[in-house]
């Protein structure tokens, strides 16, 4: 998820998935990173970040736990610290995020809070981060009773709902009842499976809640009514 600050510094960017298809876009992706858990699919554009560096000439600065740090800096050992005798310089920087539910100090304008964990994977902890009034909650299968409290008052919340019946990851029904518990004024489920139809689940959905789709822009005092009418514009074309 990109979060754009143009009138108070850097862009943040939470995962670094395929940037090759990101950089299209033509937005400037290398301002700050966040990672929510070591998965490929959260982490493997790290390498096409080398590309950006250079054209900002300054390395990204990135934040994660621990448990995060120690796969990542093994995984792209060569993105953190410069290889002896190589010529390709690191490109990362590592922020280490040590205290759970407590505020990262991303400029000296601005301050994001991380509530951490949002939810628990195959026995792993992610991380949730909420900016403002916006957080972004993704791979999870749980939501621990002090992320609810983390989560209060949110204008939206992404949140996942990988599937439509039961597994070890959420479910679409389970996200409804966390969705219900946090009371986001409005909610956009990601991390959706291919065999969700876009049109059938945004007619069983909430007035309140609608489906993402890759693009898709909302702010935060945007209504809920408007992100959906663009989506629906979108996906008809």
């Amino acid at each position: 998820m990109l979060v754009k600050k143009p009138e108070r510094g850097k862009n943040l960017l939470i995962e670094h998935s395929d940037m090759r298809t990101r950089s299209l876009t033509g937005e400037d992706l290398g301002g700050r990173g966040f990672y929510t858990h070591d998965h490929a699919d959260q982490t493997h554009g790290i390498d096409d970040l080398r590309a950006m560096v250079y054209a900002r000439r300054e390395r990204i600065k990135v934040w994660m736990d621990t448990a995060t740090a120690q796969t990542l800096t093994k995984r792209f050992g060569y993105c953190f610290n410069q290889i002896g005798g190589s010529d390709y310089p690191s490109i990362l920087e590592d922020n280490r995020i040590n205290v759970p539910y407590g505020e990262i100090t991303v400029t000296e304008q601005e301050a994001h809070s991380a509530p951490s964990p949002s939810g628990k994977f195959t026995g792993a902890s992610t991380l949730g981060f909420r900016i403002g009034n916006v957080a972004y909650s993704s791979d999870i299968s749980d939501l621990p009773e002090e992320s609810e409290s983390a989560l209060r008052d949110l204008d939206v919340w992404v949140v996942d709902a990988l599937r439509r019946t039961r597994t070890r990851r959420i479910f679409i029904s389970k996200t409804l009842k966390m969705i219900e518990k946090v009371k986001p004024r409005r909610a956009i489920l990601t991390n959706l499976h291919i065999d969700m139809d876009y049109e059938t689940l945004t007619g069983e959905l909430p007035e309140n809640v609608c489906p993402a789709y890759d693009g898709m822009e909302f702010c935060e005092s945007q209504q809920l009514t408007d992100i959906c009418a663009r989506i629906k514009s979108v996906a008809l074309e």
